[in-house]
């Protein structure tokens, strides 16, 4: 499981525009739960699921509005996403 995330981070990493082009972070940040909690609802935050398929169907905990994407698929869906809005990927 932890390496498939680092491959996911990895391979998202890889799709972002580079460090200051469009605003974009210098870094990746981690964000706790609290700090989570309190970006619900920014119209200017994206939260994405990259679950493994097993581990969301098995889960009981959702993040209301998250956008479920497959980690196997990054390179399919990751060009999709919005380059003007902060996103949040997790895992679990």
């Amino acid at each position: 499981m932890r390496k498939a995330l680092l491959l996911t981070v990895a391979a998202l990493l890889l799709l972002l525009p580079p460090a200051g082009a469009l605003g974009a972070e210098k870094e990746v940040k981690y964000v706790n739960s609290a700090a989570l909690k309190a970006m619900l609802g920014d119209p200017q935050v994206v939260v994405i699921d990259v679950r493994t398929p097993k581990d969301y169907n098995n889960s009981k905990t959702m993040i209301k509005g998250a956008l479920r994407q497959d980690p196997g698929k990054v390179p399919t869906w990751a060009k999709t996403l919005p380059k003007d809005k902060k996103l949040v990927v997790y895992c679990s």
